[in-house]
């Protein structure tokens, strides 16, 4: 006679590679995903080789601050905004964040 498994007794597996707990040391769940401590150690030396890259930071693009664009463009601030005014800056801040 065969003995049904409930919700509560079924396998997990790891939503990366598909190794059940019972072949991993570790099985950290999400909502509704698994990750395993090996993919885990995977993907931390992938990130590591990342960031060991000589040009990694080089090919990254710093975006200015606010204050810092302000000054750039001179005394005059914005184009077309008669002086940029402390709120002007704000939006300005408020757009560069949520672009």
């Amino acid at each position: 006679m065969t003995t049904r498994r409930g919700p509560s007794e079924r396998e997990l597996t790891c939503s990366f590679c598909s190794k059940s707990q019972k072949e991993v040391k570790k099985l950290f769940a999400g909502p509704s995903v698994y990750i395993c401590d090996e993919c885990v150690e995977l993907c931390n030396g992938i990130i590591t080789e990342e960031y060991e890259r000589d040009d990694y930071y080089a090919s990254r693009v710093l975006v200015p601050k606010p204050m810092e664009i302000k000054s750039h463009l001179g005394e005059e601030g914005l184009a077309g905004a008669g002086g940029a005014e402390e709120e002007d800056v704000g939006l300005l801040e408020l757009n560069l964040v949520v672009a």
